[in-house]
C-alpha cells in the first residue's frame, strides 16, 4: 500500500512520461523520435500503454521521479505551480549526479530543503565564498611568431 502523497509522486512522474517522452515535448525530440519510428507507435496514448507496461521504472526511479519530487514540493510549498517550475523540473535531474549544485536562483535554492539526499548539496553562490584557484602547473609563457 502507498500513502496518497508517493501516489501523487507517480501520477506526477507518469504525466511528465506522457509529455516528454510520449508526446515528444522537448528542447530536440530527436532521439525520442527516433526510439517510437523503432517502436512503431505514434498514437500518444497507446505510447505511454507501451511505456508503463515495457518500462515501468521510469515512474519510481530516474530522471522522471526528480522531476516529480521537484513540481511536488514547490507546488506543495507555494498551493500553486510557478512559472519557473517545469525548468526548475530539469535542472532537478543533475541532483542526482553532482556533489553540489550551484545556483544563482532563489526559488531553486528553497529545494535544499526537501528530506530527500539529491537536494541537500544545492547552493546559492550568495552562500559561498568563492577564492581564486591558482594552478600548480604554470603553462609556459606564448611566444609570438
Amino acid at each position: 500500500m502507498i500513502n496518497t502523497d508517493q501516489e501523487k509522486l507517480y501520477k506526477i512522474a507518469v504525466l511528465f512520461m506522457l509529455y516528454i517522452l510520449c508526446m515528444e515535448v522537448d528542447l530536440d525530440a530527436t532521439p525520442i523520435k527516433e526510439f517510437w519510428k523503432d517502436v512503431g507507435i505514434s498514437d500518444t496514448f497507446k505510447r505511454l500503454g507501451y511505456l508503463l507496461d515495457n518500462y515501468e521504472i521510469l515512474t519510481s526511479r530516474g530522471p522522471f521521479m526528480e522531476m516529480a519530487i521537484t513540481a511536488f514540493e514547490q507546488i506543495r510549498k507555494n498551493n500553486k505551480s510557478t512559472r519557473g517550475l517545469f525548468f526548475d523540473c530539469l535542472h532537478s535531474i543533475y541532483l542526482a549526479y553532482v556533489d553540489i549544485f550551484l545556483t544563482y536562483d532563489n526559488h531553486f535554492k528553497k529545494l535544499s530543503r526537501i528530506p530527500h539526499i539529491n537536494y541537500q548539496e544545492i547552493y546559492h553562490f550568495d552562500e559561498l565564498q568563492i577564492t581564486k584557484y591558482l594552478r600548480k602547473i604554470v603553462p609556459p609563457e606564448k611566444t609570438q611568431s
